[in-house]
């Protein structure tokens, strides 16, 4: 019972702190500016945390690059305050990256039960990274929950219903990955059939996809719900320039 006030009471709290809409809607690119495309990558080091099913540590670092396509790109999510209901639709027709002399204490990468995505501890070895996507759609939904401890938000269910794409291509020259060298231009040539095979299998998909939802806890449940709202909401570009100090 004093769980059940608990809740209610955060979440009341949670409401009143949110501005009174129903729904809020982001959409990538707004319509505020123009992206740079294609877009020329300084050096700079790198690291991202999304556990369990990636790391890149901290100290790996590059020596720049471009990237083109990304200004096609479409992002579209939704979340209903009421039901705390979110929907997605991430769409990607077509980028290519090209990262120079990719170098540091490497990571890990985990999609298992997955065996078409790679798995295992990596070291990177100063090799350059290209990446090609084409015509890439992820559409879901979620059920979020916020949790009393901290009022963070929680991905309670995860449906994706669809995760489909005419060309994933990676080649990170031969940075091992779980111990082997991985053939990037076999990955490349069959990665789509391989994944799709899985992809089709429920009991691997369900289990795919429950890796996806903790993997997306790891980065939602350091916000509360009024914190990932003005995370996710587009921003006015300022229309005059800032004062000089």
């Amino acid at each position: 019972m004093q769980k059940s006030v608990a809740f209610v009471l955060a979440l009341l709290g949670t409401a009143m702190a949110i501005p009174m809409q129903d729904v809020y809607n982001f959409h990538y690119p707004d319509q505020s500016g123009v992206l740079e495309d294609p877009k020329v990558l300084l050096p700079d080091t790198m690291n991202l945390t999304l556990p369990p099913s990636f790391e890149l540590f901290e100290g790996n670092h590059h020596l720049g690059g471009d990237m083109a396509g990304h200004s096609g790109a479409t992002v579209d999510i939704g979340i209903i305050i009421i039901t705390l209901a979110l929907t997605f639709n991430v769409h990607v027709p077509t980028l290519d990256a090209h990262v120079i002399s990719v170098n540091g204490p490497g990571g890990y990468t985990d999609f298992t039960p997955f065996t078409s995505i790679p798995s295992g501890n990596f070291t990177t070895t100063g090799a350059d990274a290209i990446i090609r996507i084409r015509n890439l759609r992820l559409r879901g939904n979620a059920q979020l929950f916020i949790n009393i401890i901290g009022n963070k938000v929680n991905v309670r269910t995860l449906n994706v219903i669809e995760f489909s794409f005419d060309e994933f291509c990676l080649d990170m020259g031969n940075m091992p990955i779980g111990g082997n060298i991985v053939d990037w231009a076999d990955f490349c040539a069959n990665f789509k059939a391989r994944f799709t095979a899985q992809w089709l299998n429920s009991t691997l998909r369900t289990q795919f996809v429950e890796r996806l939802r903790v993997t997306a806890n790891g980065f939602v449940d350091d916000y509360t719900l009024e914190e990932l709202i003005d995370l996710i909401t587009p921003k006015p570009e300022p229309t005059t320039a800032p004062p000089l100090h």
